[in-house]
């Protein structure tokens, strides 16, 4: 099994997540991460992006620790991977989809801008702007917004009013340990929002 090749399909994106103690200098460039591809044997393009970790965090001034609900790594790691998703998805191959004029691509254009954060209850030294529903279970993150090309402005996706959204008492779940399981499930609601977000932007 081990000596098969391993059939890449050029219709998926694939995710390489580096161990806490891997330092990626690439990752420094760009929102703690890159994206970019391969040719396979037929030439076809195969897009990945990479989603660097605790490693680069004290080296990389881009890999600083959001102050999100779910804690720094792990808001981190959720934060650099949708930031790629938008960027590998919108410009599958670097520089041929879309990009502005300055050759900064969708979500490049808006890193660092955390927009409609608001404090987090009950620990309002944190803040967050998202939050995904995974079963019955919520799930608060801090992310970056992304460009509209609409409005030519960062914008998150849906729009709508957080404050609905924010938890009446403190939280002592397991969703909110970083370390459970209900990361992934997380991560994979991540996902499936950032897409469908997409869809409405290109």
């Amino acid at each position: 099994m081990l000596n098969q090749k391993i059939q890449y399909d050029p219709n998926d994106i694939y995710v390489l997540i580096s161990h806490d103690d891997v330092q990626t200098p690439l990752a420094c460039n760009d929102a703690c991460g890159y994206h970019n591809f391969f040719n396979n044997s037929n030439r076809t393009p195969i897009k990945y992006l990479h989603v660097a970790s605790g490693g680069d965090s004290n080296t990389c001034a881009s890999c600083a620790f959001p102050n999100g609900p779910w804690g720094g790594l792990t808001n981190q790691l959720v934060n650099t991977f949708a930031h790629h998703l938008v960027n590998t998805v919108s410009d599958p191959v670097p520089f041929t989809g879309w990009y502005d004029p300055k050759v900064v691509e969708a979500a490049s254009k808006c890193t660092g801008n955390f927009l409609g954060a608001i404090p987090f209850n009950p620990n309002k030294n944190k803040n967050w702007n998202v939050v995904i529903s995974s079963g019955n279970e919520k799930h608060w993150f801090l992310l970056q917004a992304n460009w509209d090309i609409i409005t030519d402005s960062c914008r998150l996706y849906p729009s709508s009013d957080c404050s609905q959204f924010a938890p009446p008492t403190p939280l002592q779940s397991d969703a909110h340990n970083p370390s459970s399981g209900s990361m992934m499930k997380a991560g994979i609601s991540v996902l499936v929002s950032t897409l469908f977000a997409l869809a409405f932007l290109f």
